[in-house]
């Protein structure tokens, strides 16, 4: 996985801040070749505001196609896990992998996939041990984890 790192020049925070604000108040039109109006795509104005918004609170970015492919460390720590964790997650089927030569390797989206289940499954045993625990009297009141 690439490492290049591209930090924000003194004083490109304010910059930053302006940038974001054009960007979120809506149709976003640029000029383009031979100064023609283009109109910039939703999506990838979402996508650079979702990127400024994280810049802005002094964050890092990684961008990584869908379609690269990471070693069993790499996974792992992105998941947060040991890699002897990550290789037997993989070895049990839980989480598909192709070998290039000896090694393991995983695609991103698949391992983001995983992930995102993952993330779901514990929010709903989460809210569930909450429900629980008020329908037992334990607590009074019930605020659920992701509020």
């Amino acid at each position: 996985m690439s490492t290049d790192q591209i930090s924000i020049p003194s004083g490109g925070e304010e910059q930053l801040r302006t940038l974001r604000s054009l960007l979120l108040q809506g149709n976003v039109t640029f000029k383009g070749k031979n100064n023609k109006p283009q109109s910039l795509a939703e999506p990838v104005r979402d996508i650079l505001v979702q990127i400024l918004t994280h810049l802005q609170g002094g964050q890092a970015i990684t961008i990584i196609p869908a379609n690269h492919e990471l070693s069993s460390q790499e996974a792992a720590d992105l998941l947060g896990v040991s890699r002897q964790y990550m290789v037997r997650l993989l070895e049990d089927g839980k989480l598909p992998f192709h070998k290039v030569g000896t090694h393991r390797r995983i695609y991103l989206e698949d391992l983001m996939a995983y992930k995102n289940a993952r993330d779901t499954r514990r929010l709903q045993a989460l809210r569930e041990m909450a429900r629980e625990e008020v329908e037992a009297g334990t607590y009074d009141v019930f605020v659920s984890p992701d509020e």
